[in-house]
């Protein structure tokens, strides 16, 4: 589980995960963490956090149950790729796990509001797909925190401000 000394560690990867409408793993998030994973060699550990509230979704029919099973299978298709140092984090309550989340010293966002609102929030480095940010406008990336680093769908990674001034272009 994520802890607060764990998402406070420099070895740690805490990985926020959109679980409700997606029926399999993302492959560019897997792409994302692996091109990250080879250029930050001093992360560690890999904790992945899904989150799912059926009132936000269309997909009302999903419980606790089905979400759980689809982090389970997340978490094994990952740690056929990477290894042990995968491990995952079930969530708490939206209040505690934010705060947990938000205060990673790495933290990698997925799709999804609840990922766009723990980026705006984090305190330490922000990893966010670019094919995941151009879902949203240019004034999220605004408030994103100066420590966002925007990882391109080739491996490049970018910080925030560059990848603002590009779109100025």
């Amino acid at each position: 589980p994520l802890s607060a000394s764990l998402a406070e560690s420099e070895h740690a990867l805490a990985v926020h995960m959109r679980l409700g409408d997606k029926e399999e793993l993302d492959q560019s998030l897997v792409e994302t963490l692996d091109h990250l994973l080879r250029e930050q060699t001093a992360l560690k550990q890999v904790v992945l956090h899904g989150s799912f509230k059926p009132e936000h979704t269309d997909h009302t029919s999903l419980n606790e149950w089905a979400v759980a099973c689809r982090l389970e299978t997340a978490v094994r298709a990952l740690r056929k790729r990477f290894g042990d140092r995968v491990s995952y984090h079930v969530p708490q309550s939206e209040d505690v796990d934010l705060l947990l989340l938000s205060r990673s010293k790495h933290l990698l966002v997925h799709g999804g509001i609840h990922s766009a609102f723990i980026a705006i929030a984090a305190t330490g480095k922000v990893y966010i797909p670019e094919k995941i940010l151009l879902d949203y406008s240019p004034d999220f990336y605004r408030m994103l925190p100066s420590t966002a680093t925007v990882i391109a769908q080739n491996g490049t990674a970018v910080s925030i401000g560059r990848f603002l001034r590009s779109l100025a272009l």
